[in-house]
């Protein structure tokens, strides 16, 4: 039986966190990823237990936005969003406004063609005590290994 590897072909960036957020109708924009050297992203969002009550107007959101000069952000067309079942109905995901909704991993592809790509998470209502949350990119499809260091040409 082959022994499958994916670690060469993959490679984690941290985008945010890990954090307790607590910020009351707040918008936070996590780092980037450069995406120049991978062919396909996936974006995950990790929430711990969350320290609200949460609900319709205590909530949770993220949405993916994308850029070429890693300066000017929009949000991603869902068209350019997959899930596991197929292509997204929106370019949110993670959205959380129930307790029955943390301790959880959600994740959003992207196959749009900008270089630079974030997320925004969004947090509503009055968040007292928080929910610890973090943000990562799983580039896929990597063009080098990680940690490759390319020669110059001579």
């Amino acid at each position: 039986m082959p022994i499958r590897n994916n670690i060469a072909q993959s490679q984690p960036n941290l985008l945010h966190g890990p954090v307790v957020l607590a910020a009351d109708d707040t918008t936070t924009d996590t780092s980037s990823v450069d995406l120049s050297d991978s062919n396909a992203v996936t974006v995950r969002i990790a929430y711990g237990t969350a320290g609200d009550t949460l609900s319709s107007s205590v909530k949770f959101s993220v949405k993916l936005q994308e850029s070429d000069d890693d300066s000017t952000f929009t949000d991603v067309a869902a068209a350019e969003c997959v899930t596991t079942a197929g292509l997204a109905s929106a370019n949110t995901f993670g959205d959380i406004d129930d307790l029955a909704e943390d301790n959880a991993i959600y994740s959003l592809g992207y196959i749009g063609n900008a270089r630079y790509l974030r997320a925004r998470i969004t947090s509503t209502g009055s968040h007292v005590t928080g929910t610890p949350l973090m943000v990562w990119a799983d580039e896929e499809s990597l063009r080098e290994a990680p940690g490759t260091v390319l020669s110059s040409p001579a």
